[in-house]
């Protein structure tokens, strides 16, 4: 097992806990995220605990999310006050939105091996 990236690297993200009472989700998400997507995230969480960060970028007063509405919407049902997240803050919004598409259309690139 290699070591972890050095803090220098321009890679690495440091993972930070966000008051889930400051996170705005994007009001634009394409994502249809229905209460049952919640109720099976929420038992993800519950069982295996919140493994991947949310990511969020300094707004007016707020963190606005980049990344992960349905983790953050377990979370509010799971109570879970503060969330695991890396601020993306550095990228511009043009890189914010070119991330957002890819990452939307990550899962439709792989493919079940049956």
């Amino acid at each position: 097992m290699s070591e972890a990236a050095p803090a220098t690297d321009p890679t690495a993200s440091e993972i930070i806990m966000v008051s889930r009472a400051d996170i705005q989700p994007y009001a634009a998400n394409p994502r249809r995220i229905t209460e049952q997507n919640v109720t099976d995230m929420a038992a993800l969480i519950r069982h295996h605990g919140f493994r991947i960060p949310i990511l969020v970028r300094a707004g007016d007063g707020v963190w606005e999310l980049v990344d992960g509405h349905l983790r953050l919407r377990a979370a509010e049902r799971l109570g879970l006050e503060h969330l695991p997240a890396i601020d993306v803050s550095d990228l511009s919004a043009a890189q914010i939105t070119a991330f957002r598409l890819s990452v939307n259309r990550a899962a439709a690139l792989a493919e079940w091996d049956t």
